[in-house]
Formats: structure tokens, sequence, C-alpha cells
């Protein structure tokens, strides 16, 4: 798989975590996803940086950057 412009050469900072979530809800999350032309993931993180500013974090993206 190509990397994405500007990431020629880097090392990744990403790494996969697995959430559980009971059935309806990941129904639910695929449909939103569907629905709204996203990736379940997209969401995933929306509530990741969410719950990381109630705790006084930096957000994922400032994660990404340091």
């Amino acid at each position: 798989m190509p990397e994405p412009a500007g990431q020629a050469g880097k090392v990744a900072k990403i790494e996969k975590l697995t959430v559980y979530v009971p059935r309806a809800a990941a129904k639910r999350l695929r449909q939103m996803a569907l629905d709204h032309d996203r990736r379940v993931n997209d969401y995933l993180q929306e509530a990741v940086d969410m719950m990381l500013a109630k705790y006084g974090q930096k957000s994922l993206r400032e994660f990404e950057e340091s």
C-alpha cells in the first residue's frame, strides 16, 4: 500500500488497539459510518480525543506531531 503524501521515509507512530463493545453498538457504529461516508475508526478516534481532552491530555494530532 502506498504511503500517504509527505510520509515517505517516516517511521509510523500509529499503533493498533482493540476495543470491545456490545454487538448492537458495533452494528450502530458500522451503520453510522456507512450513512455518513466515514470509517468506524474515525468515530473511535473522535471518542479517544474527547476522553483525552476530558483528562487534560494532548490530542491525537498533537501526539502524532511530537
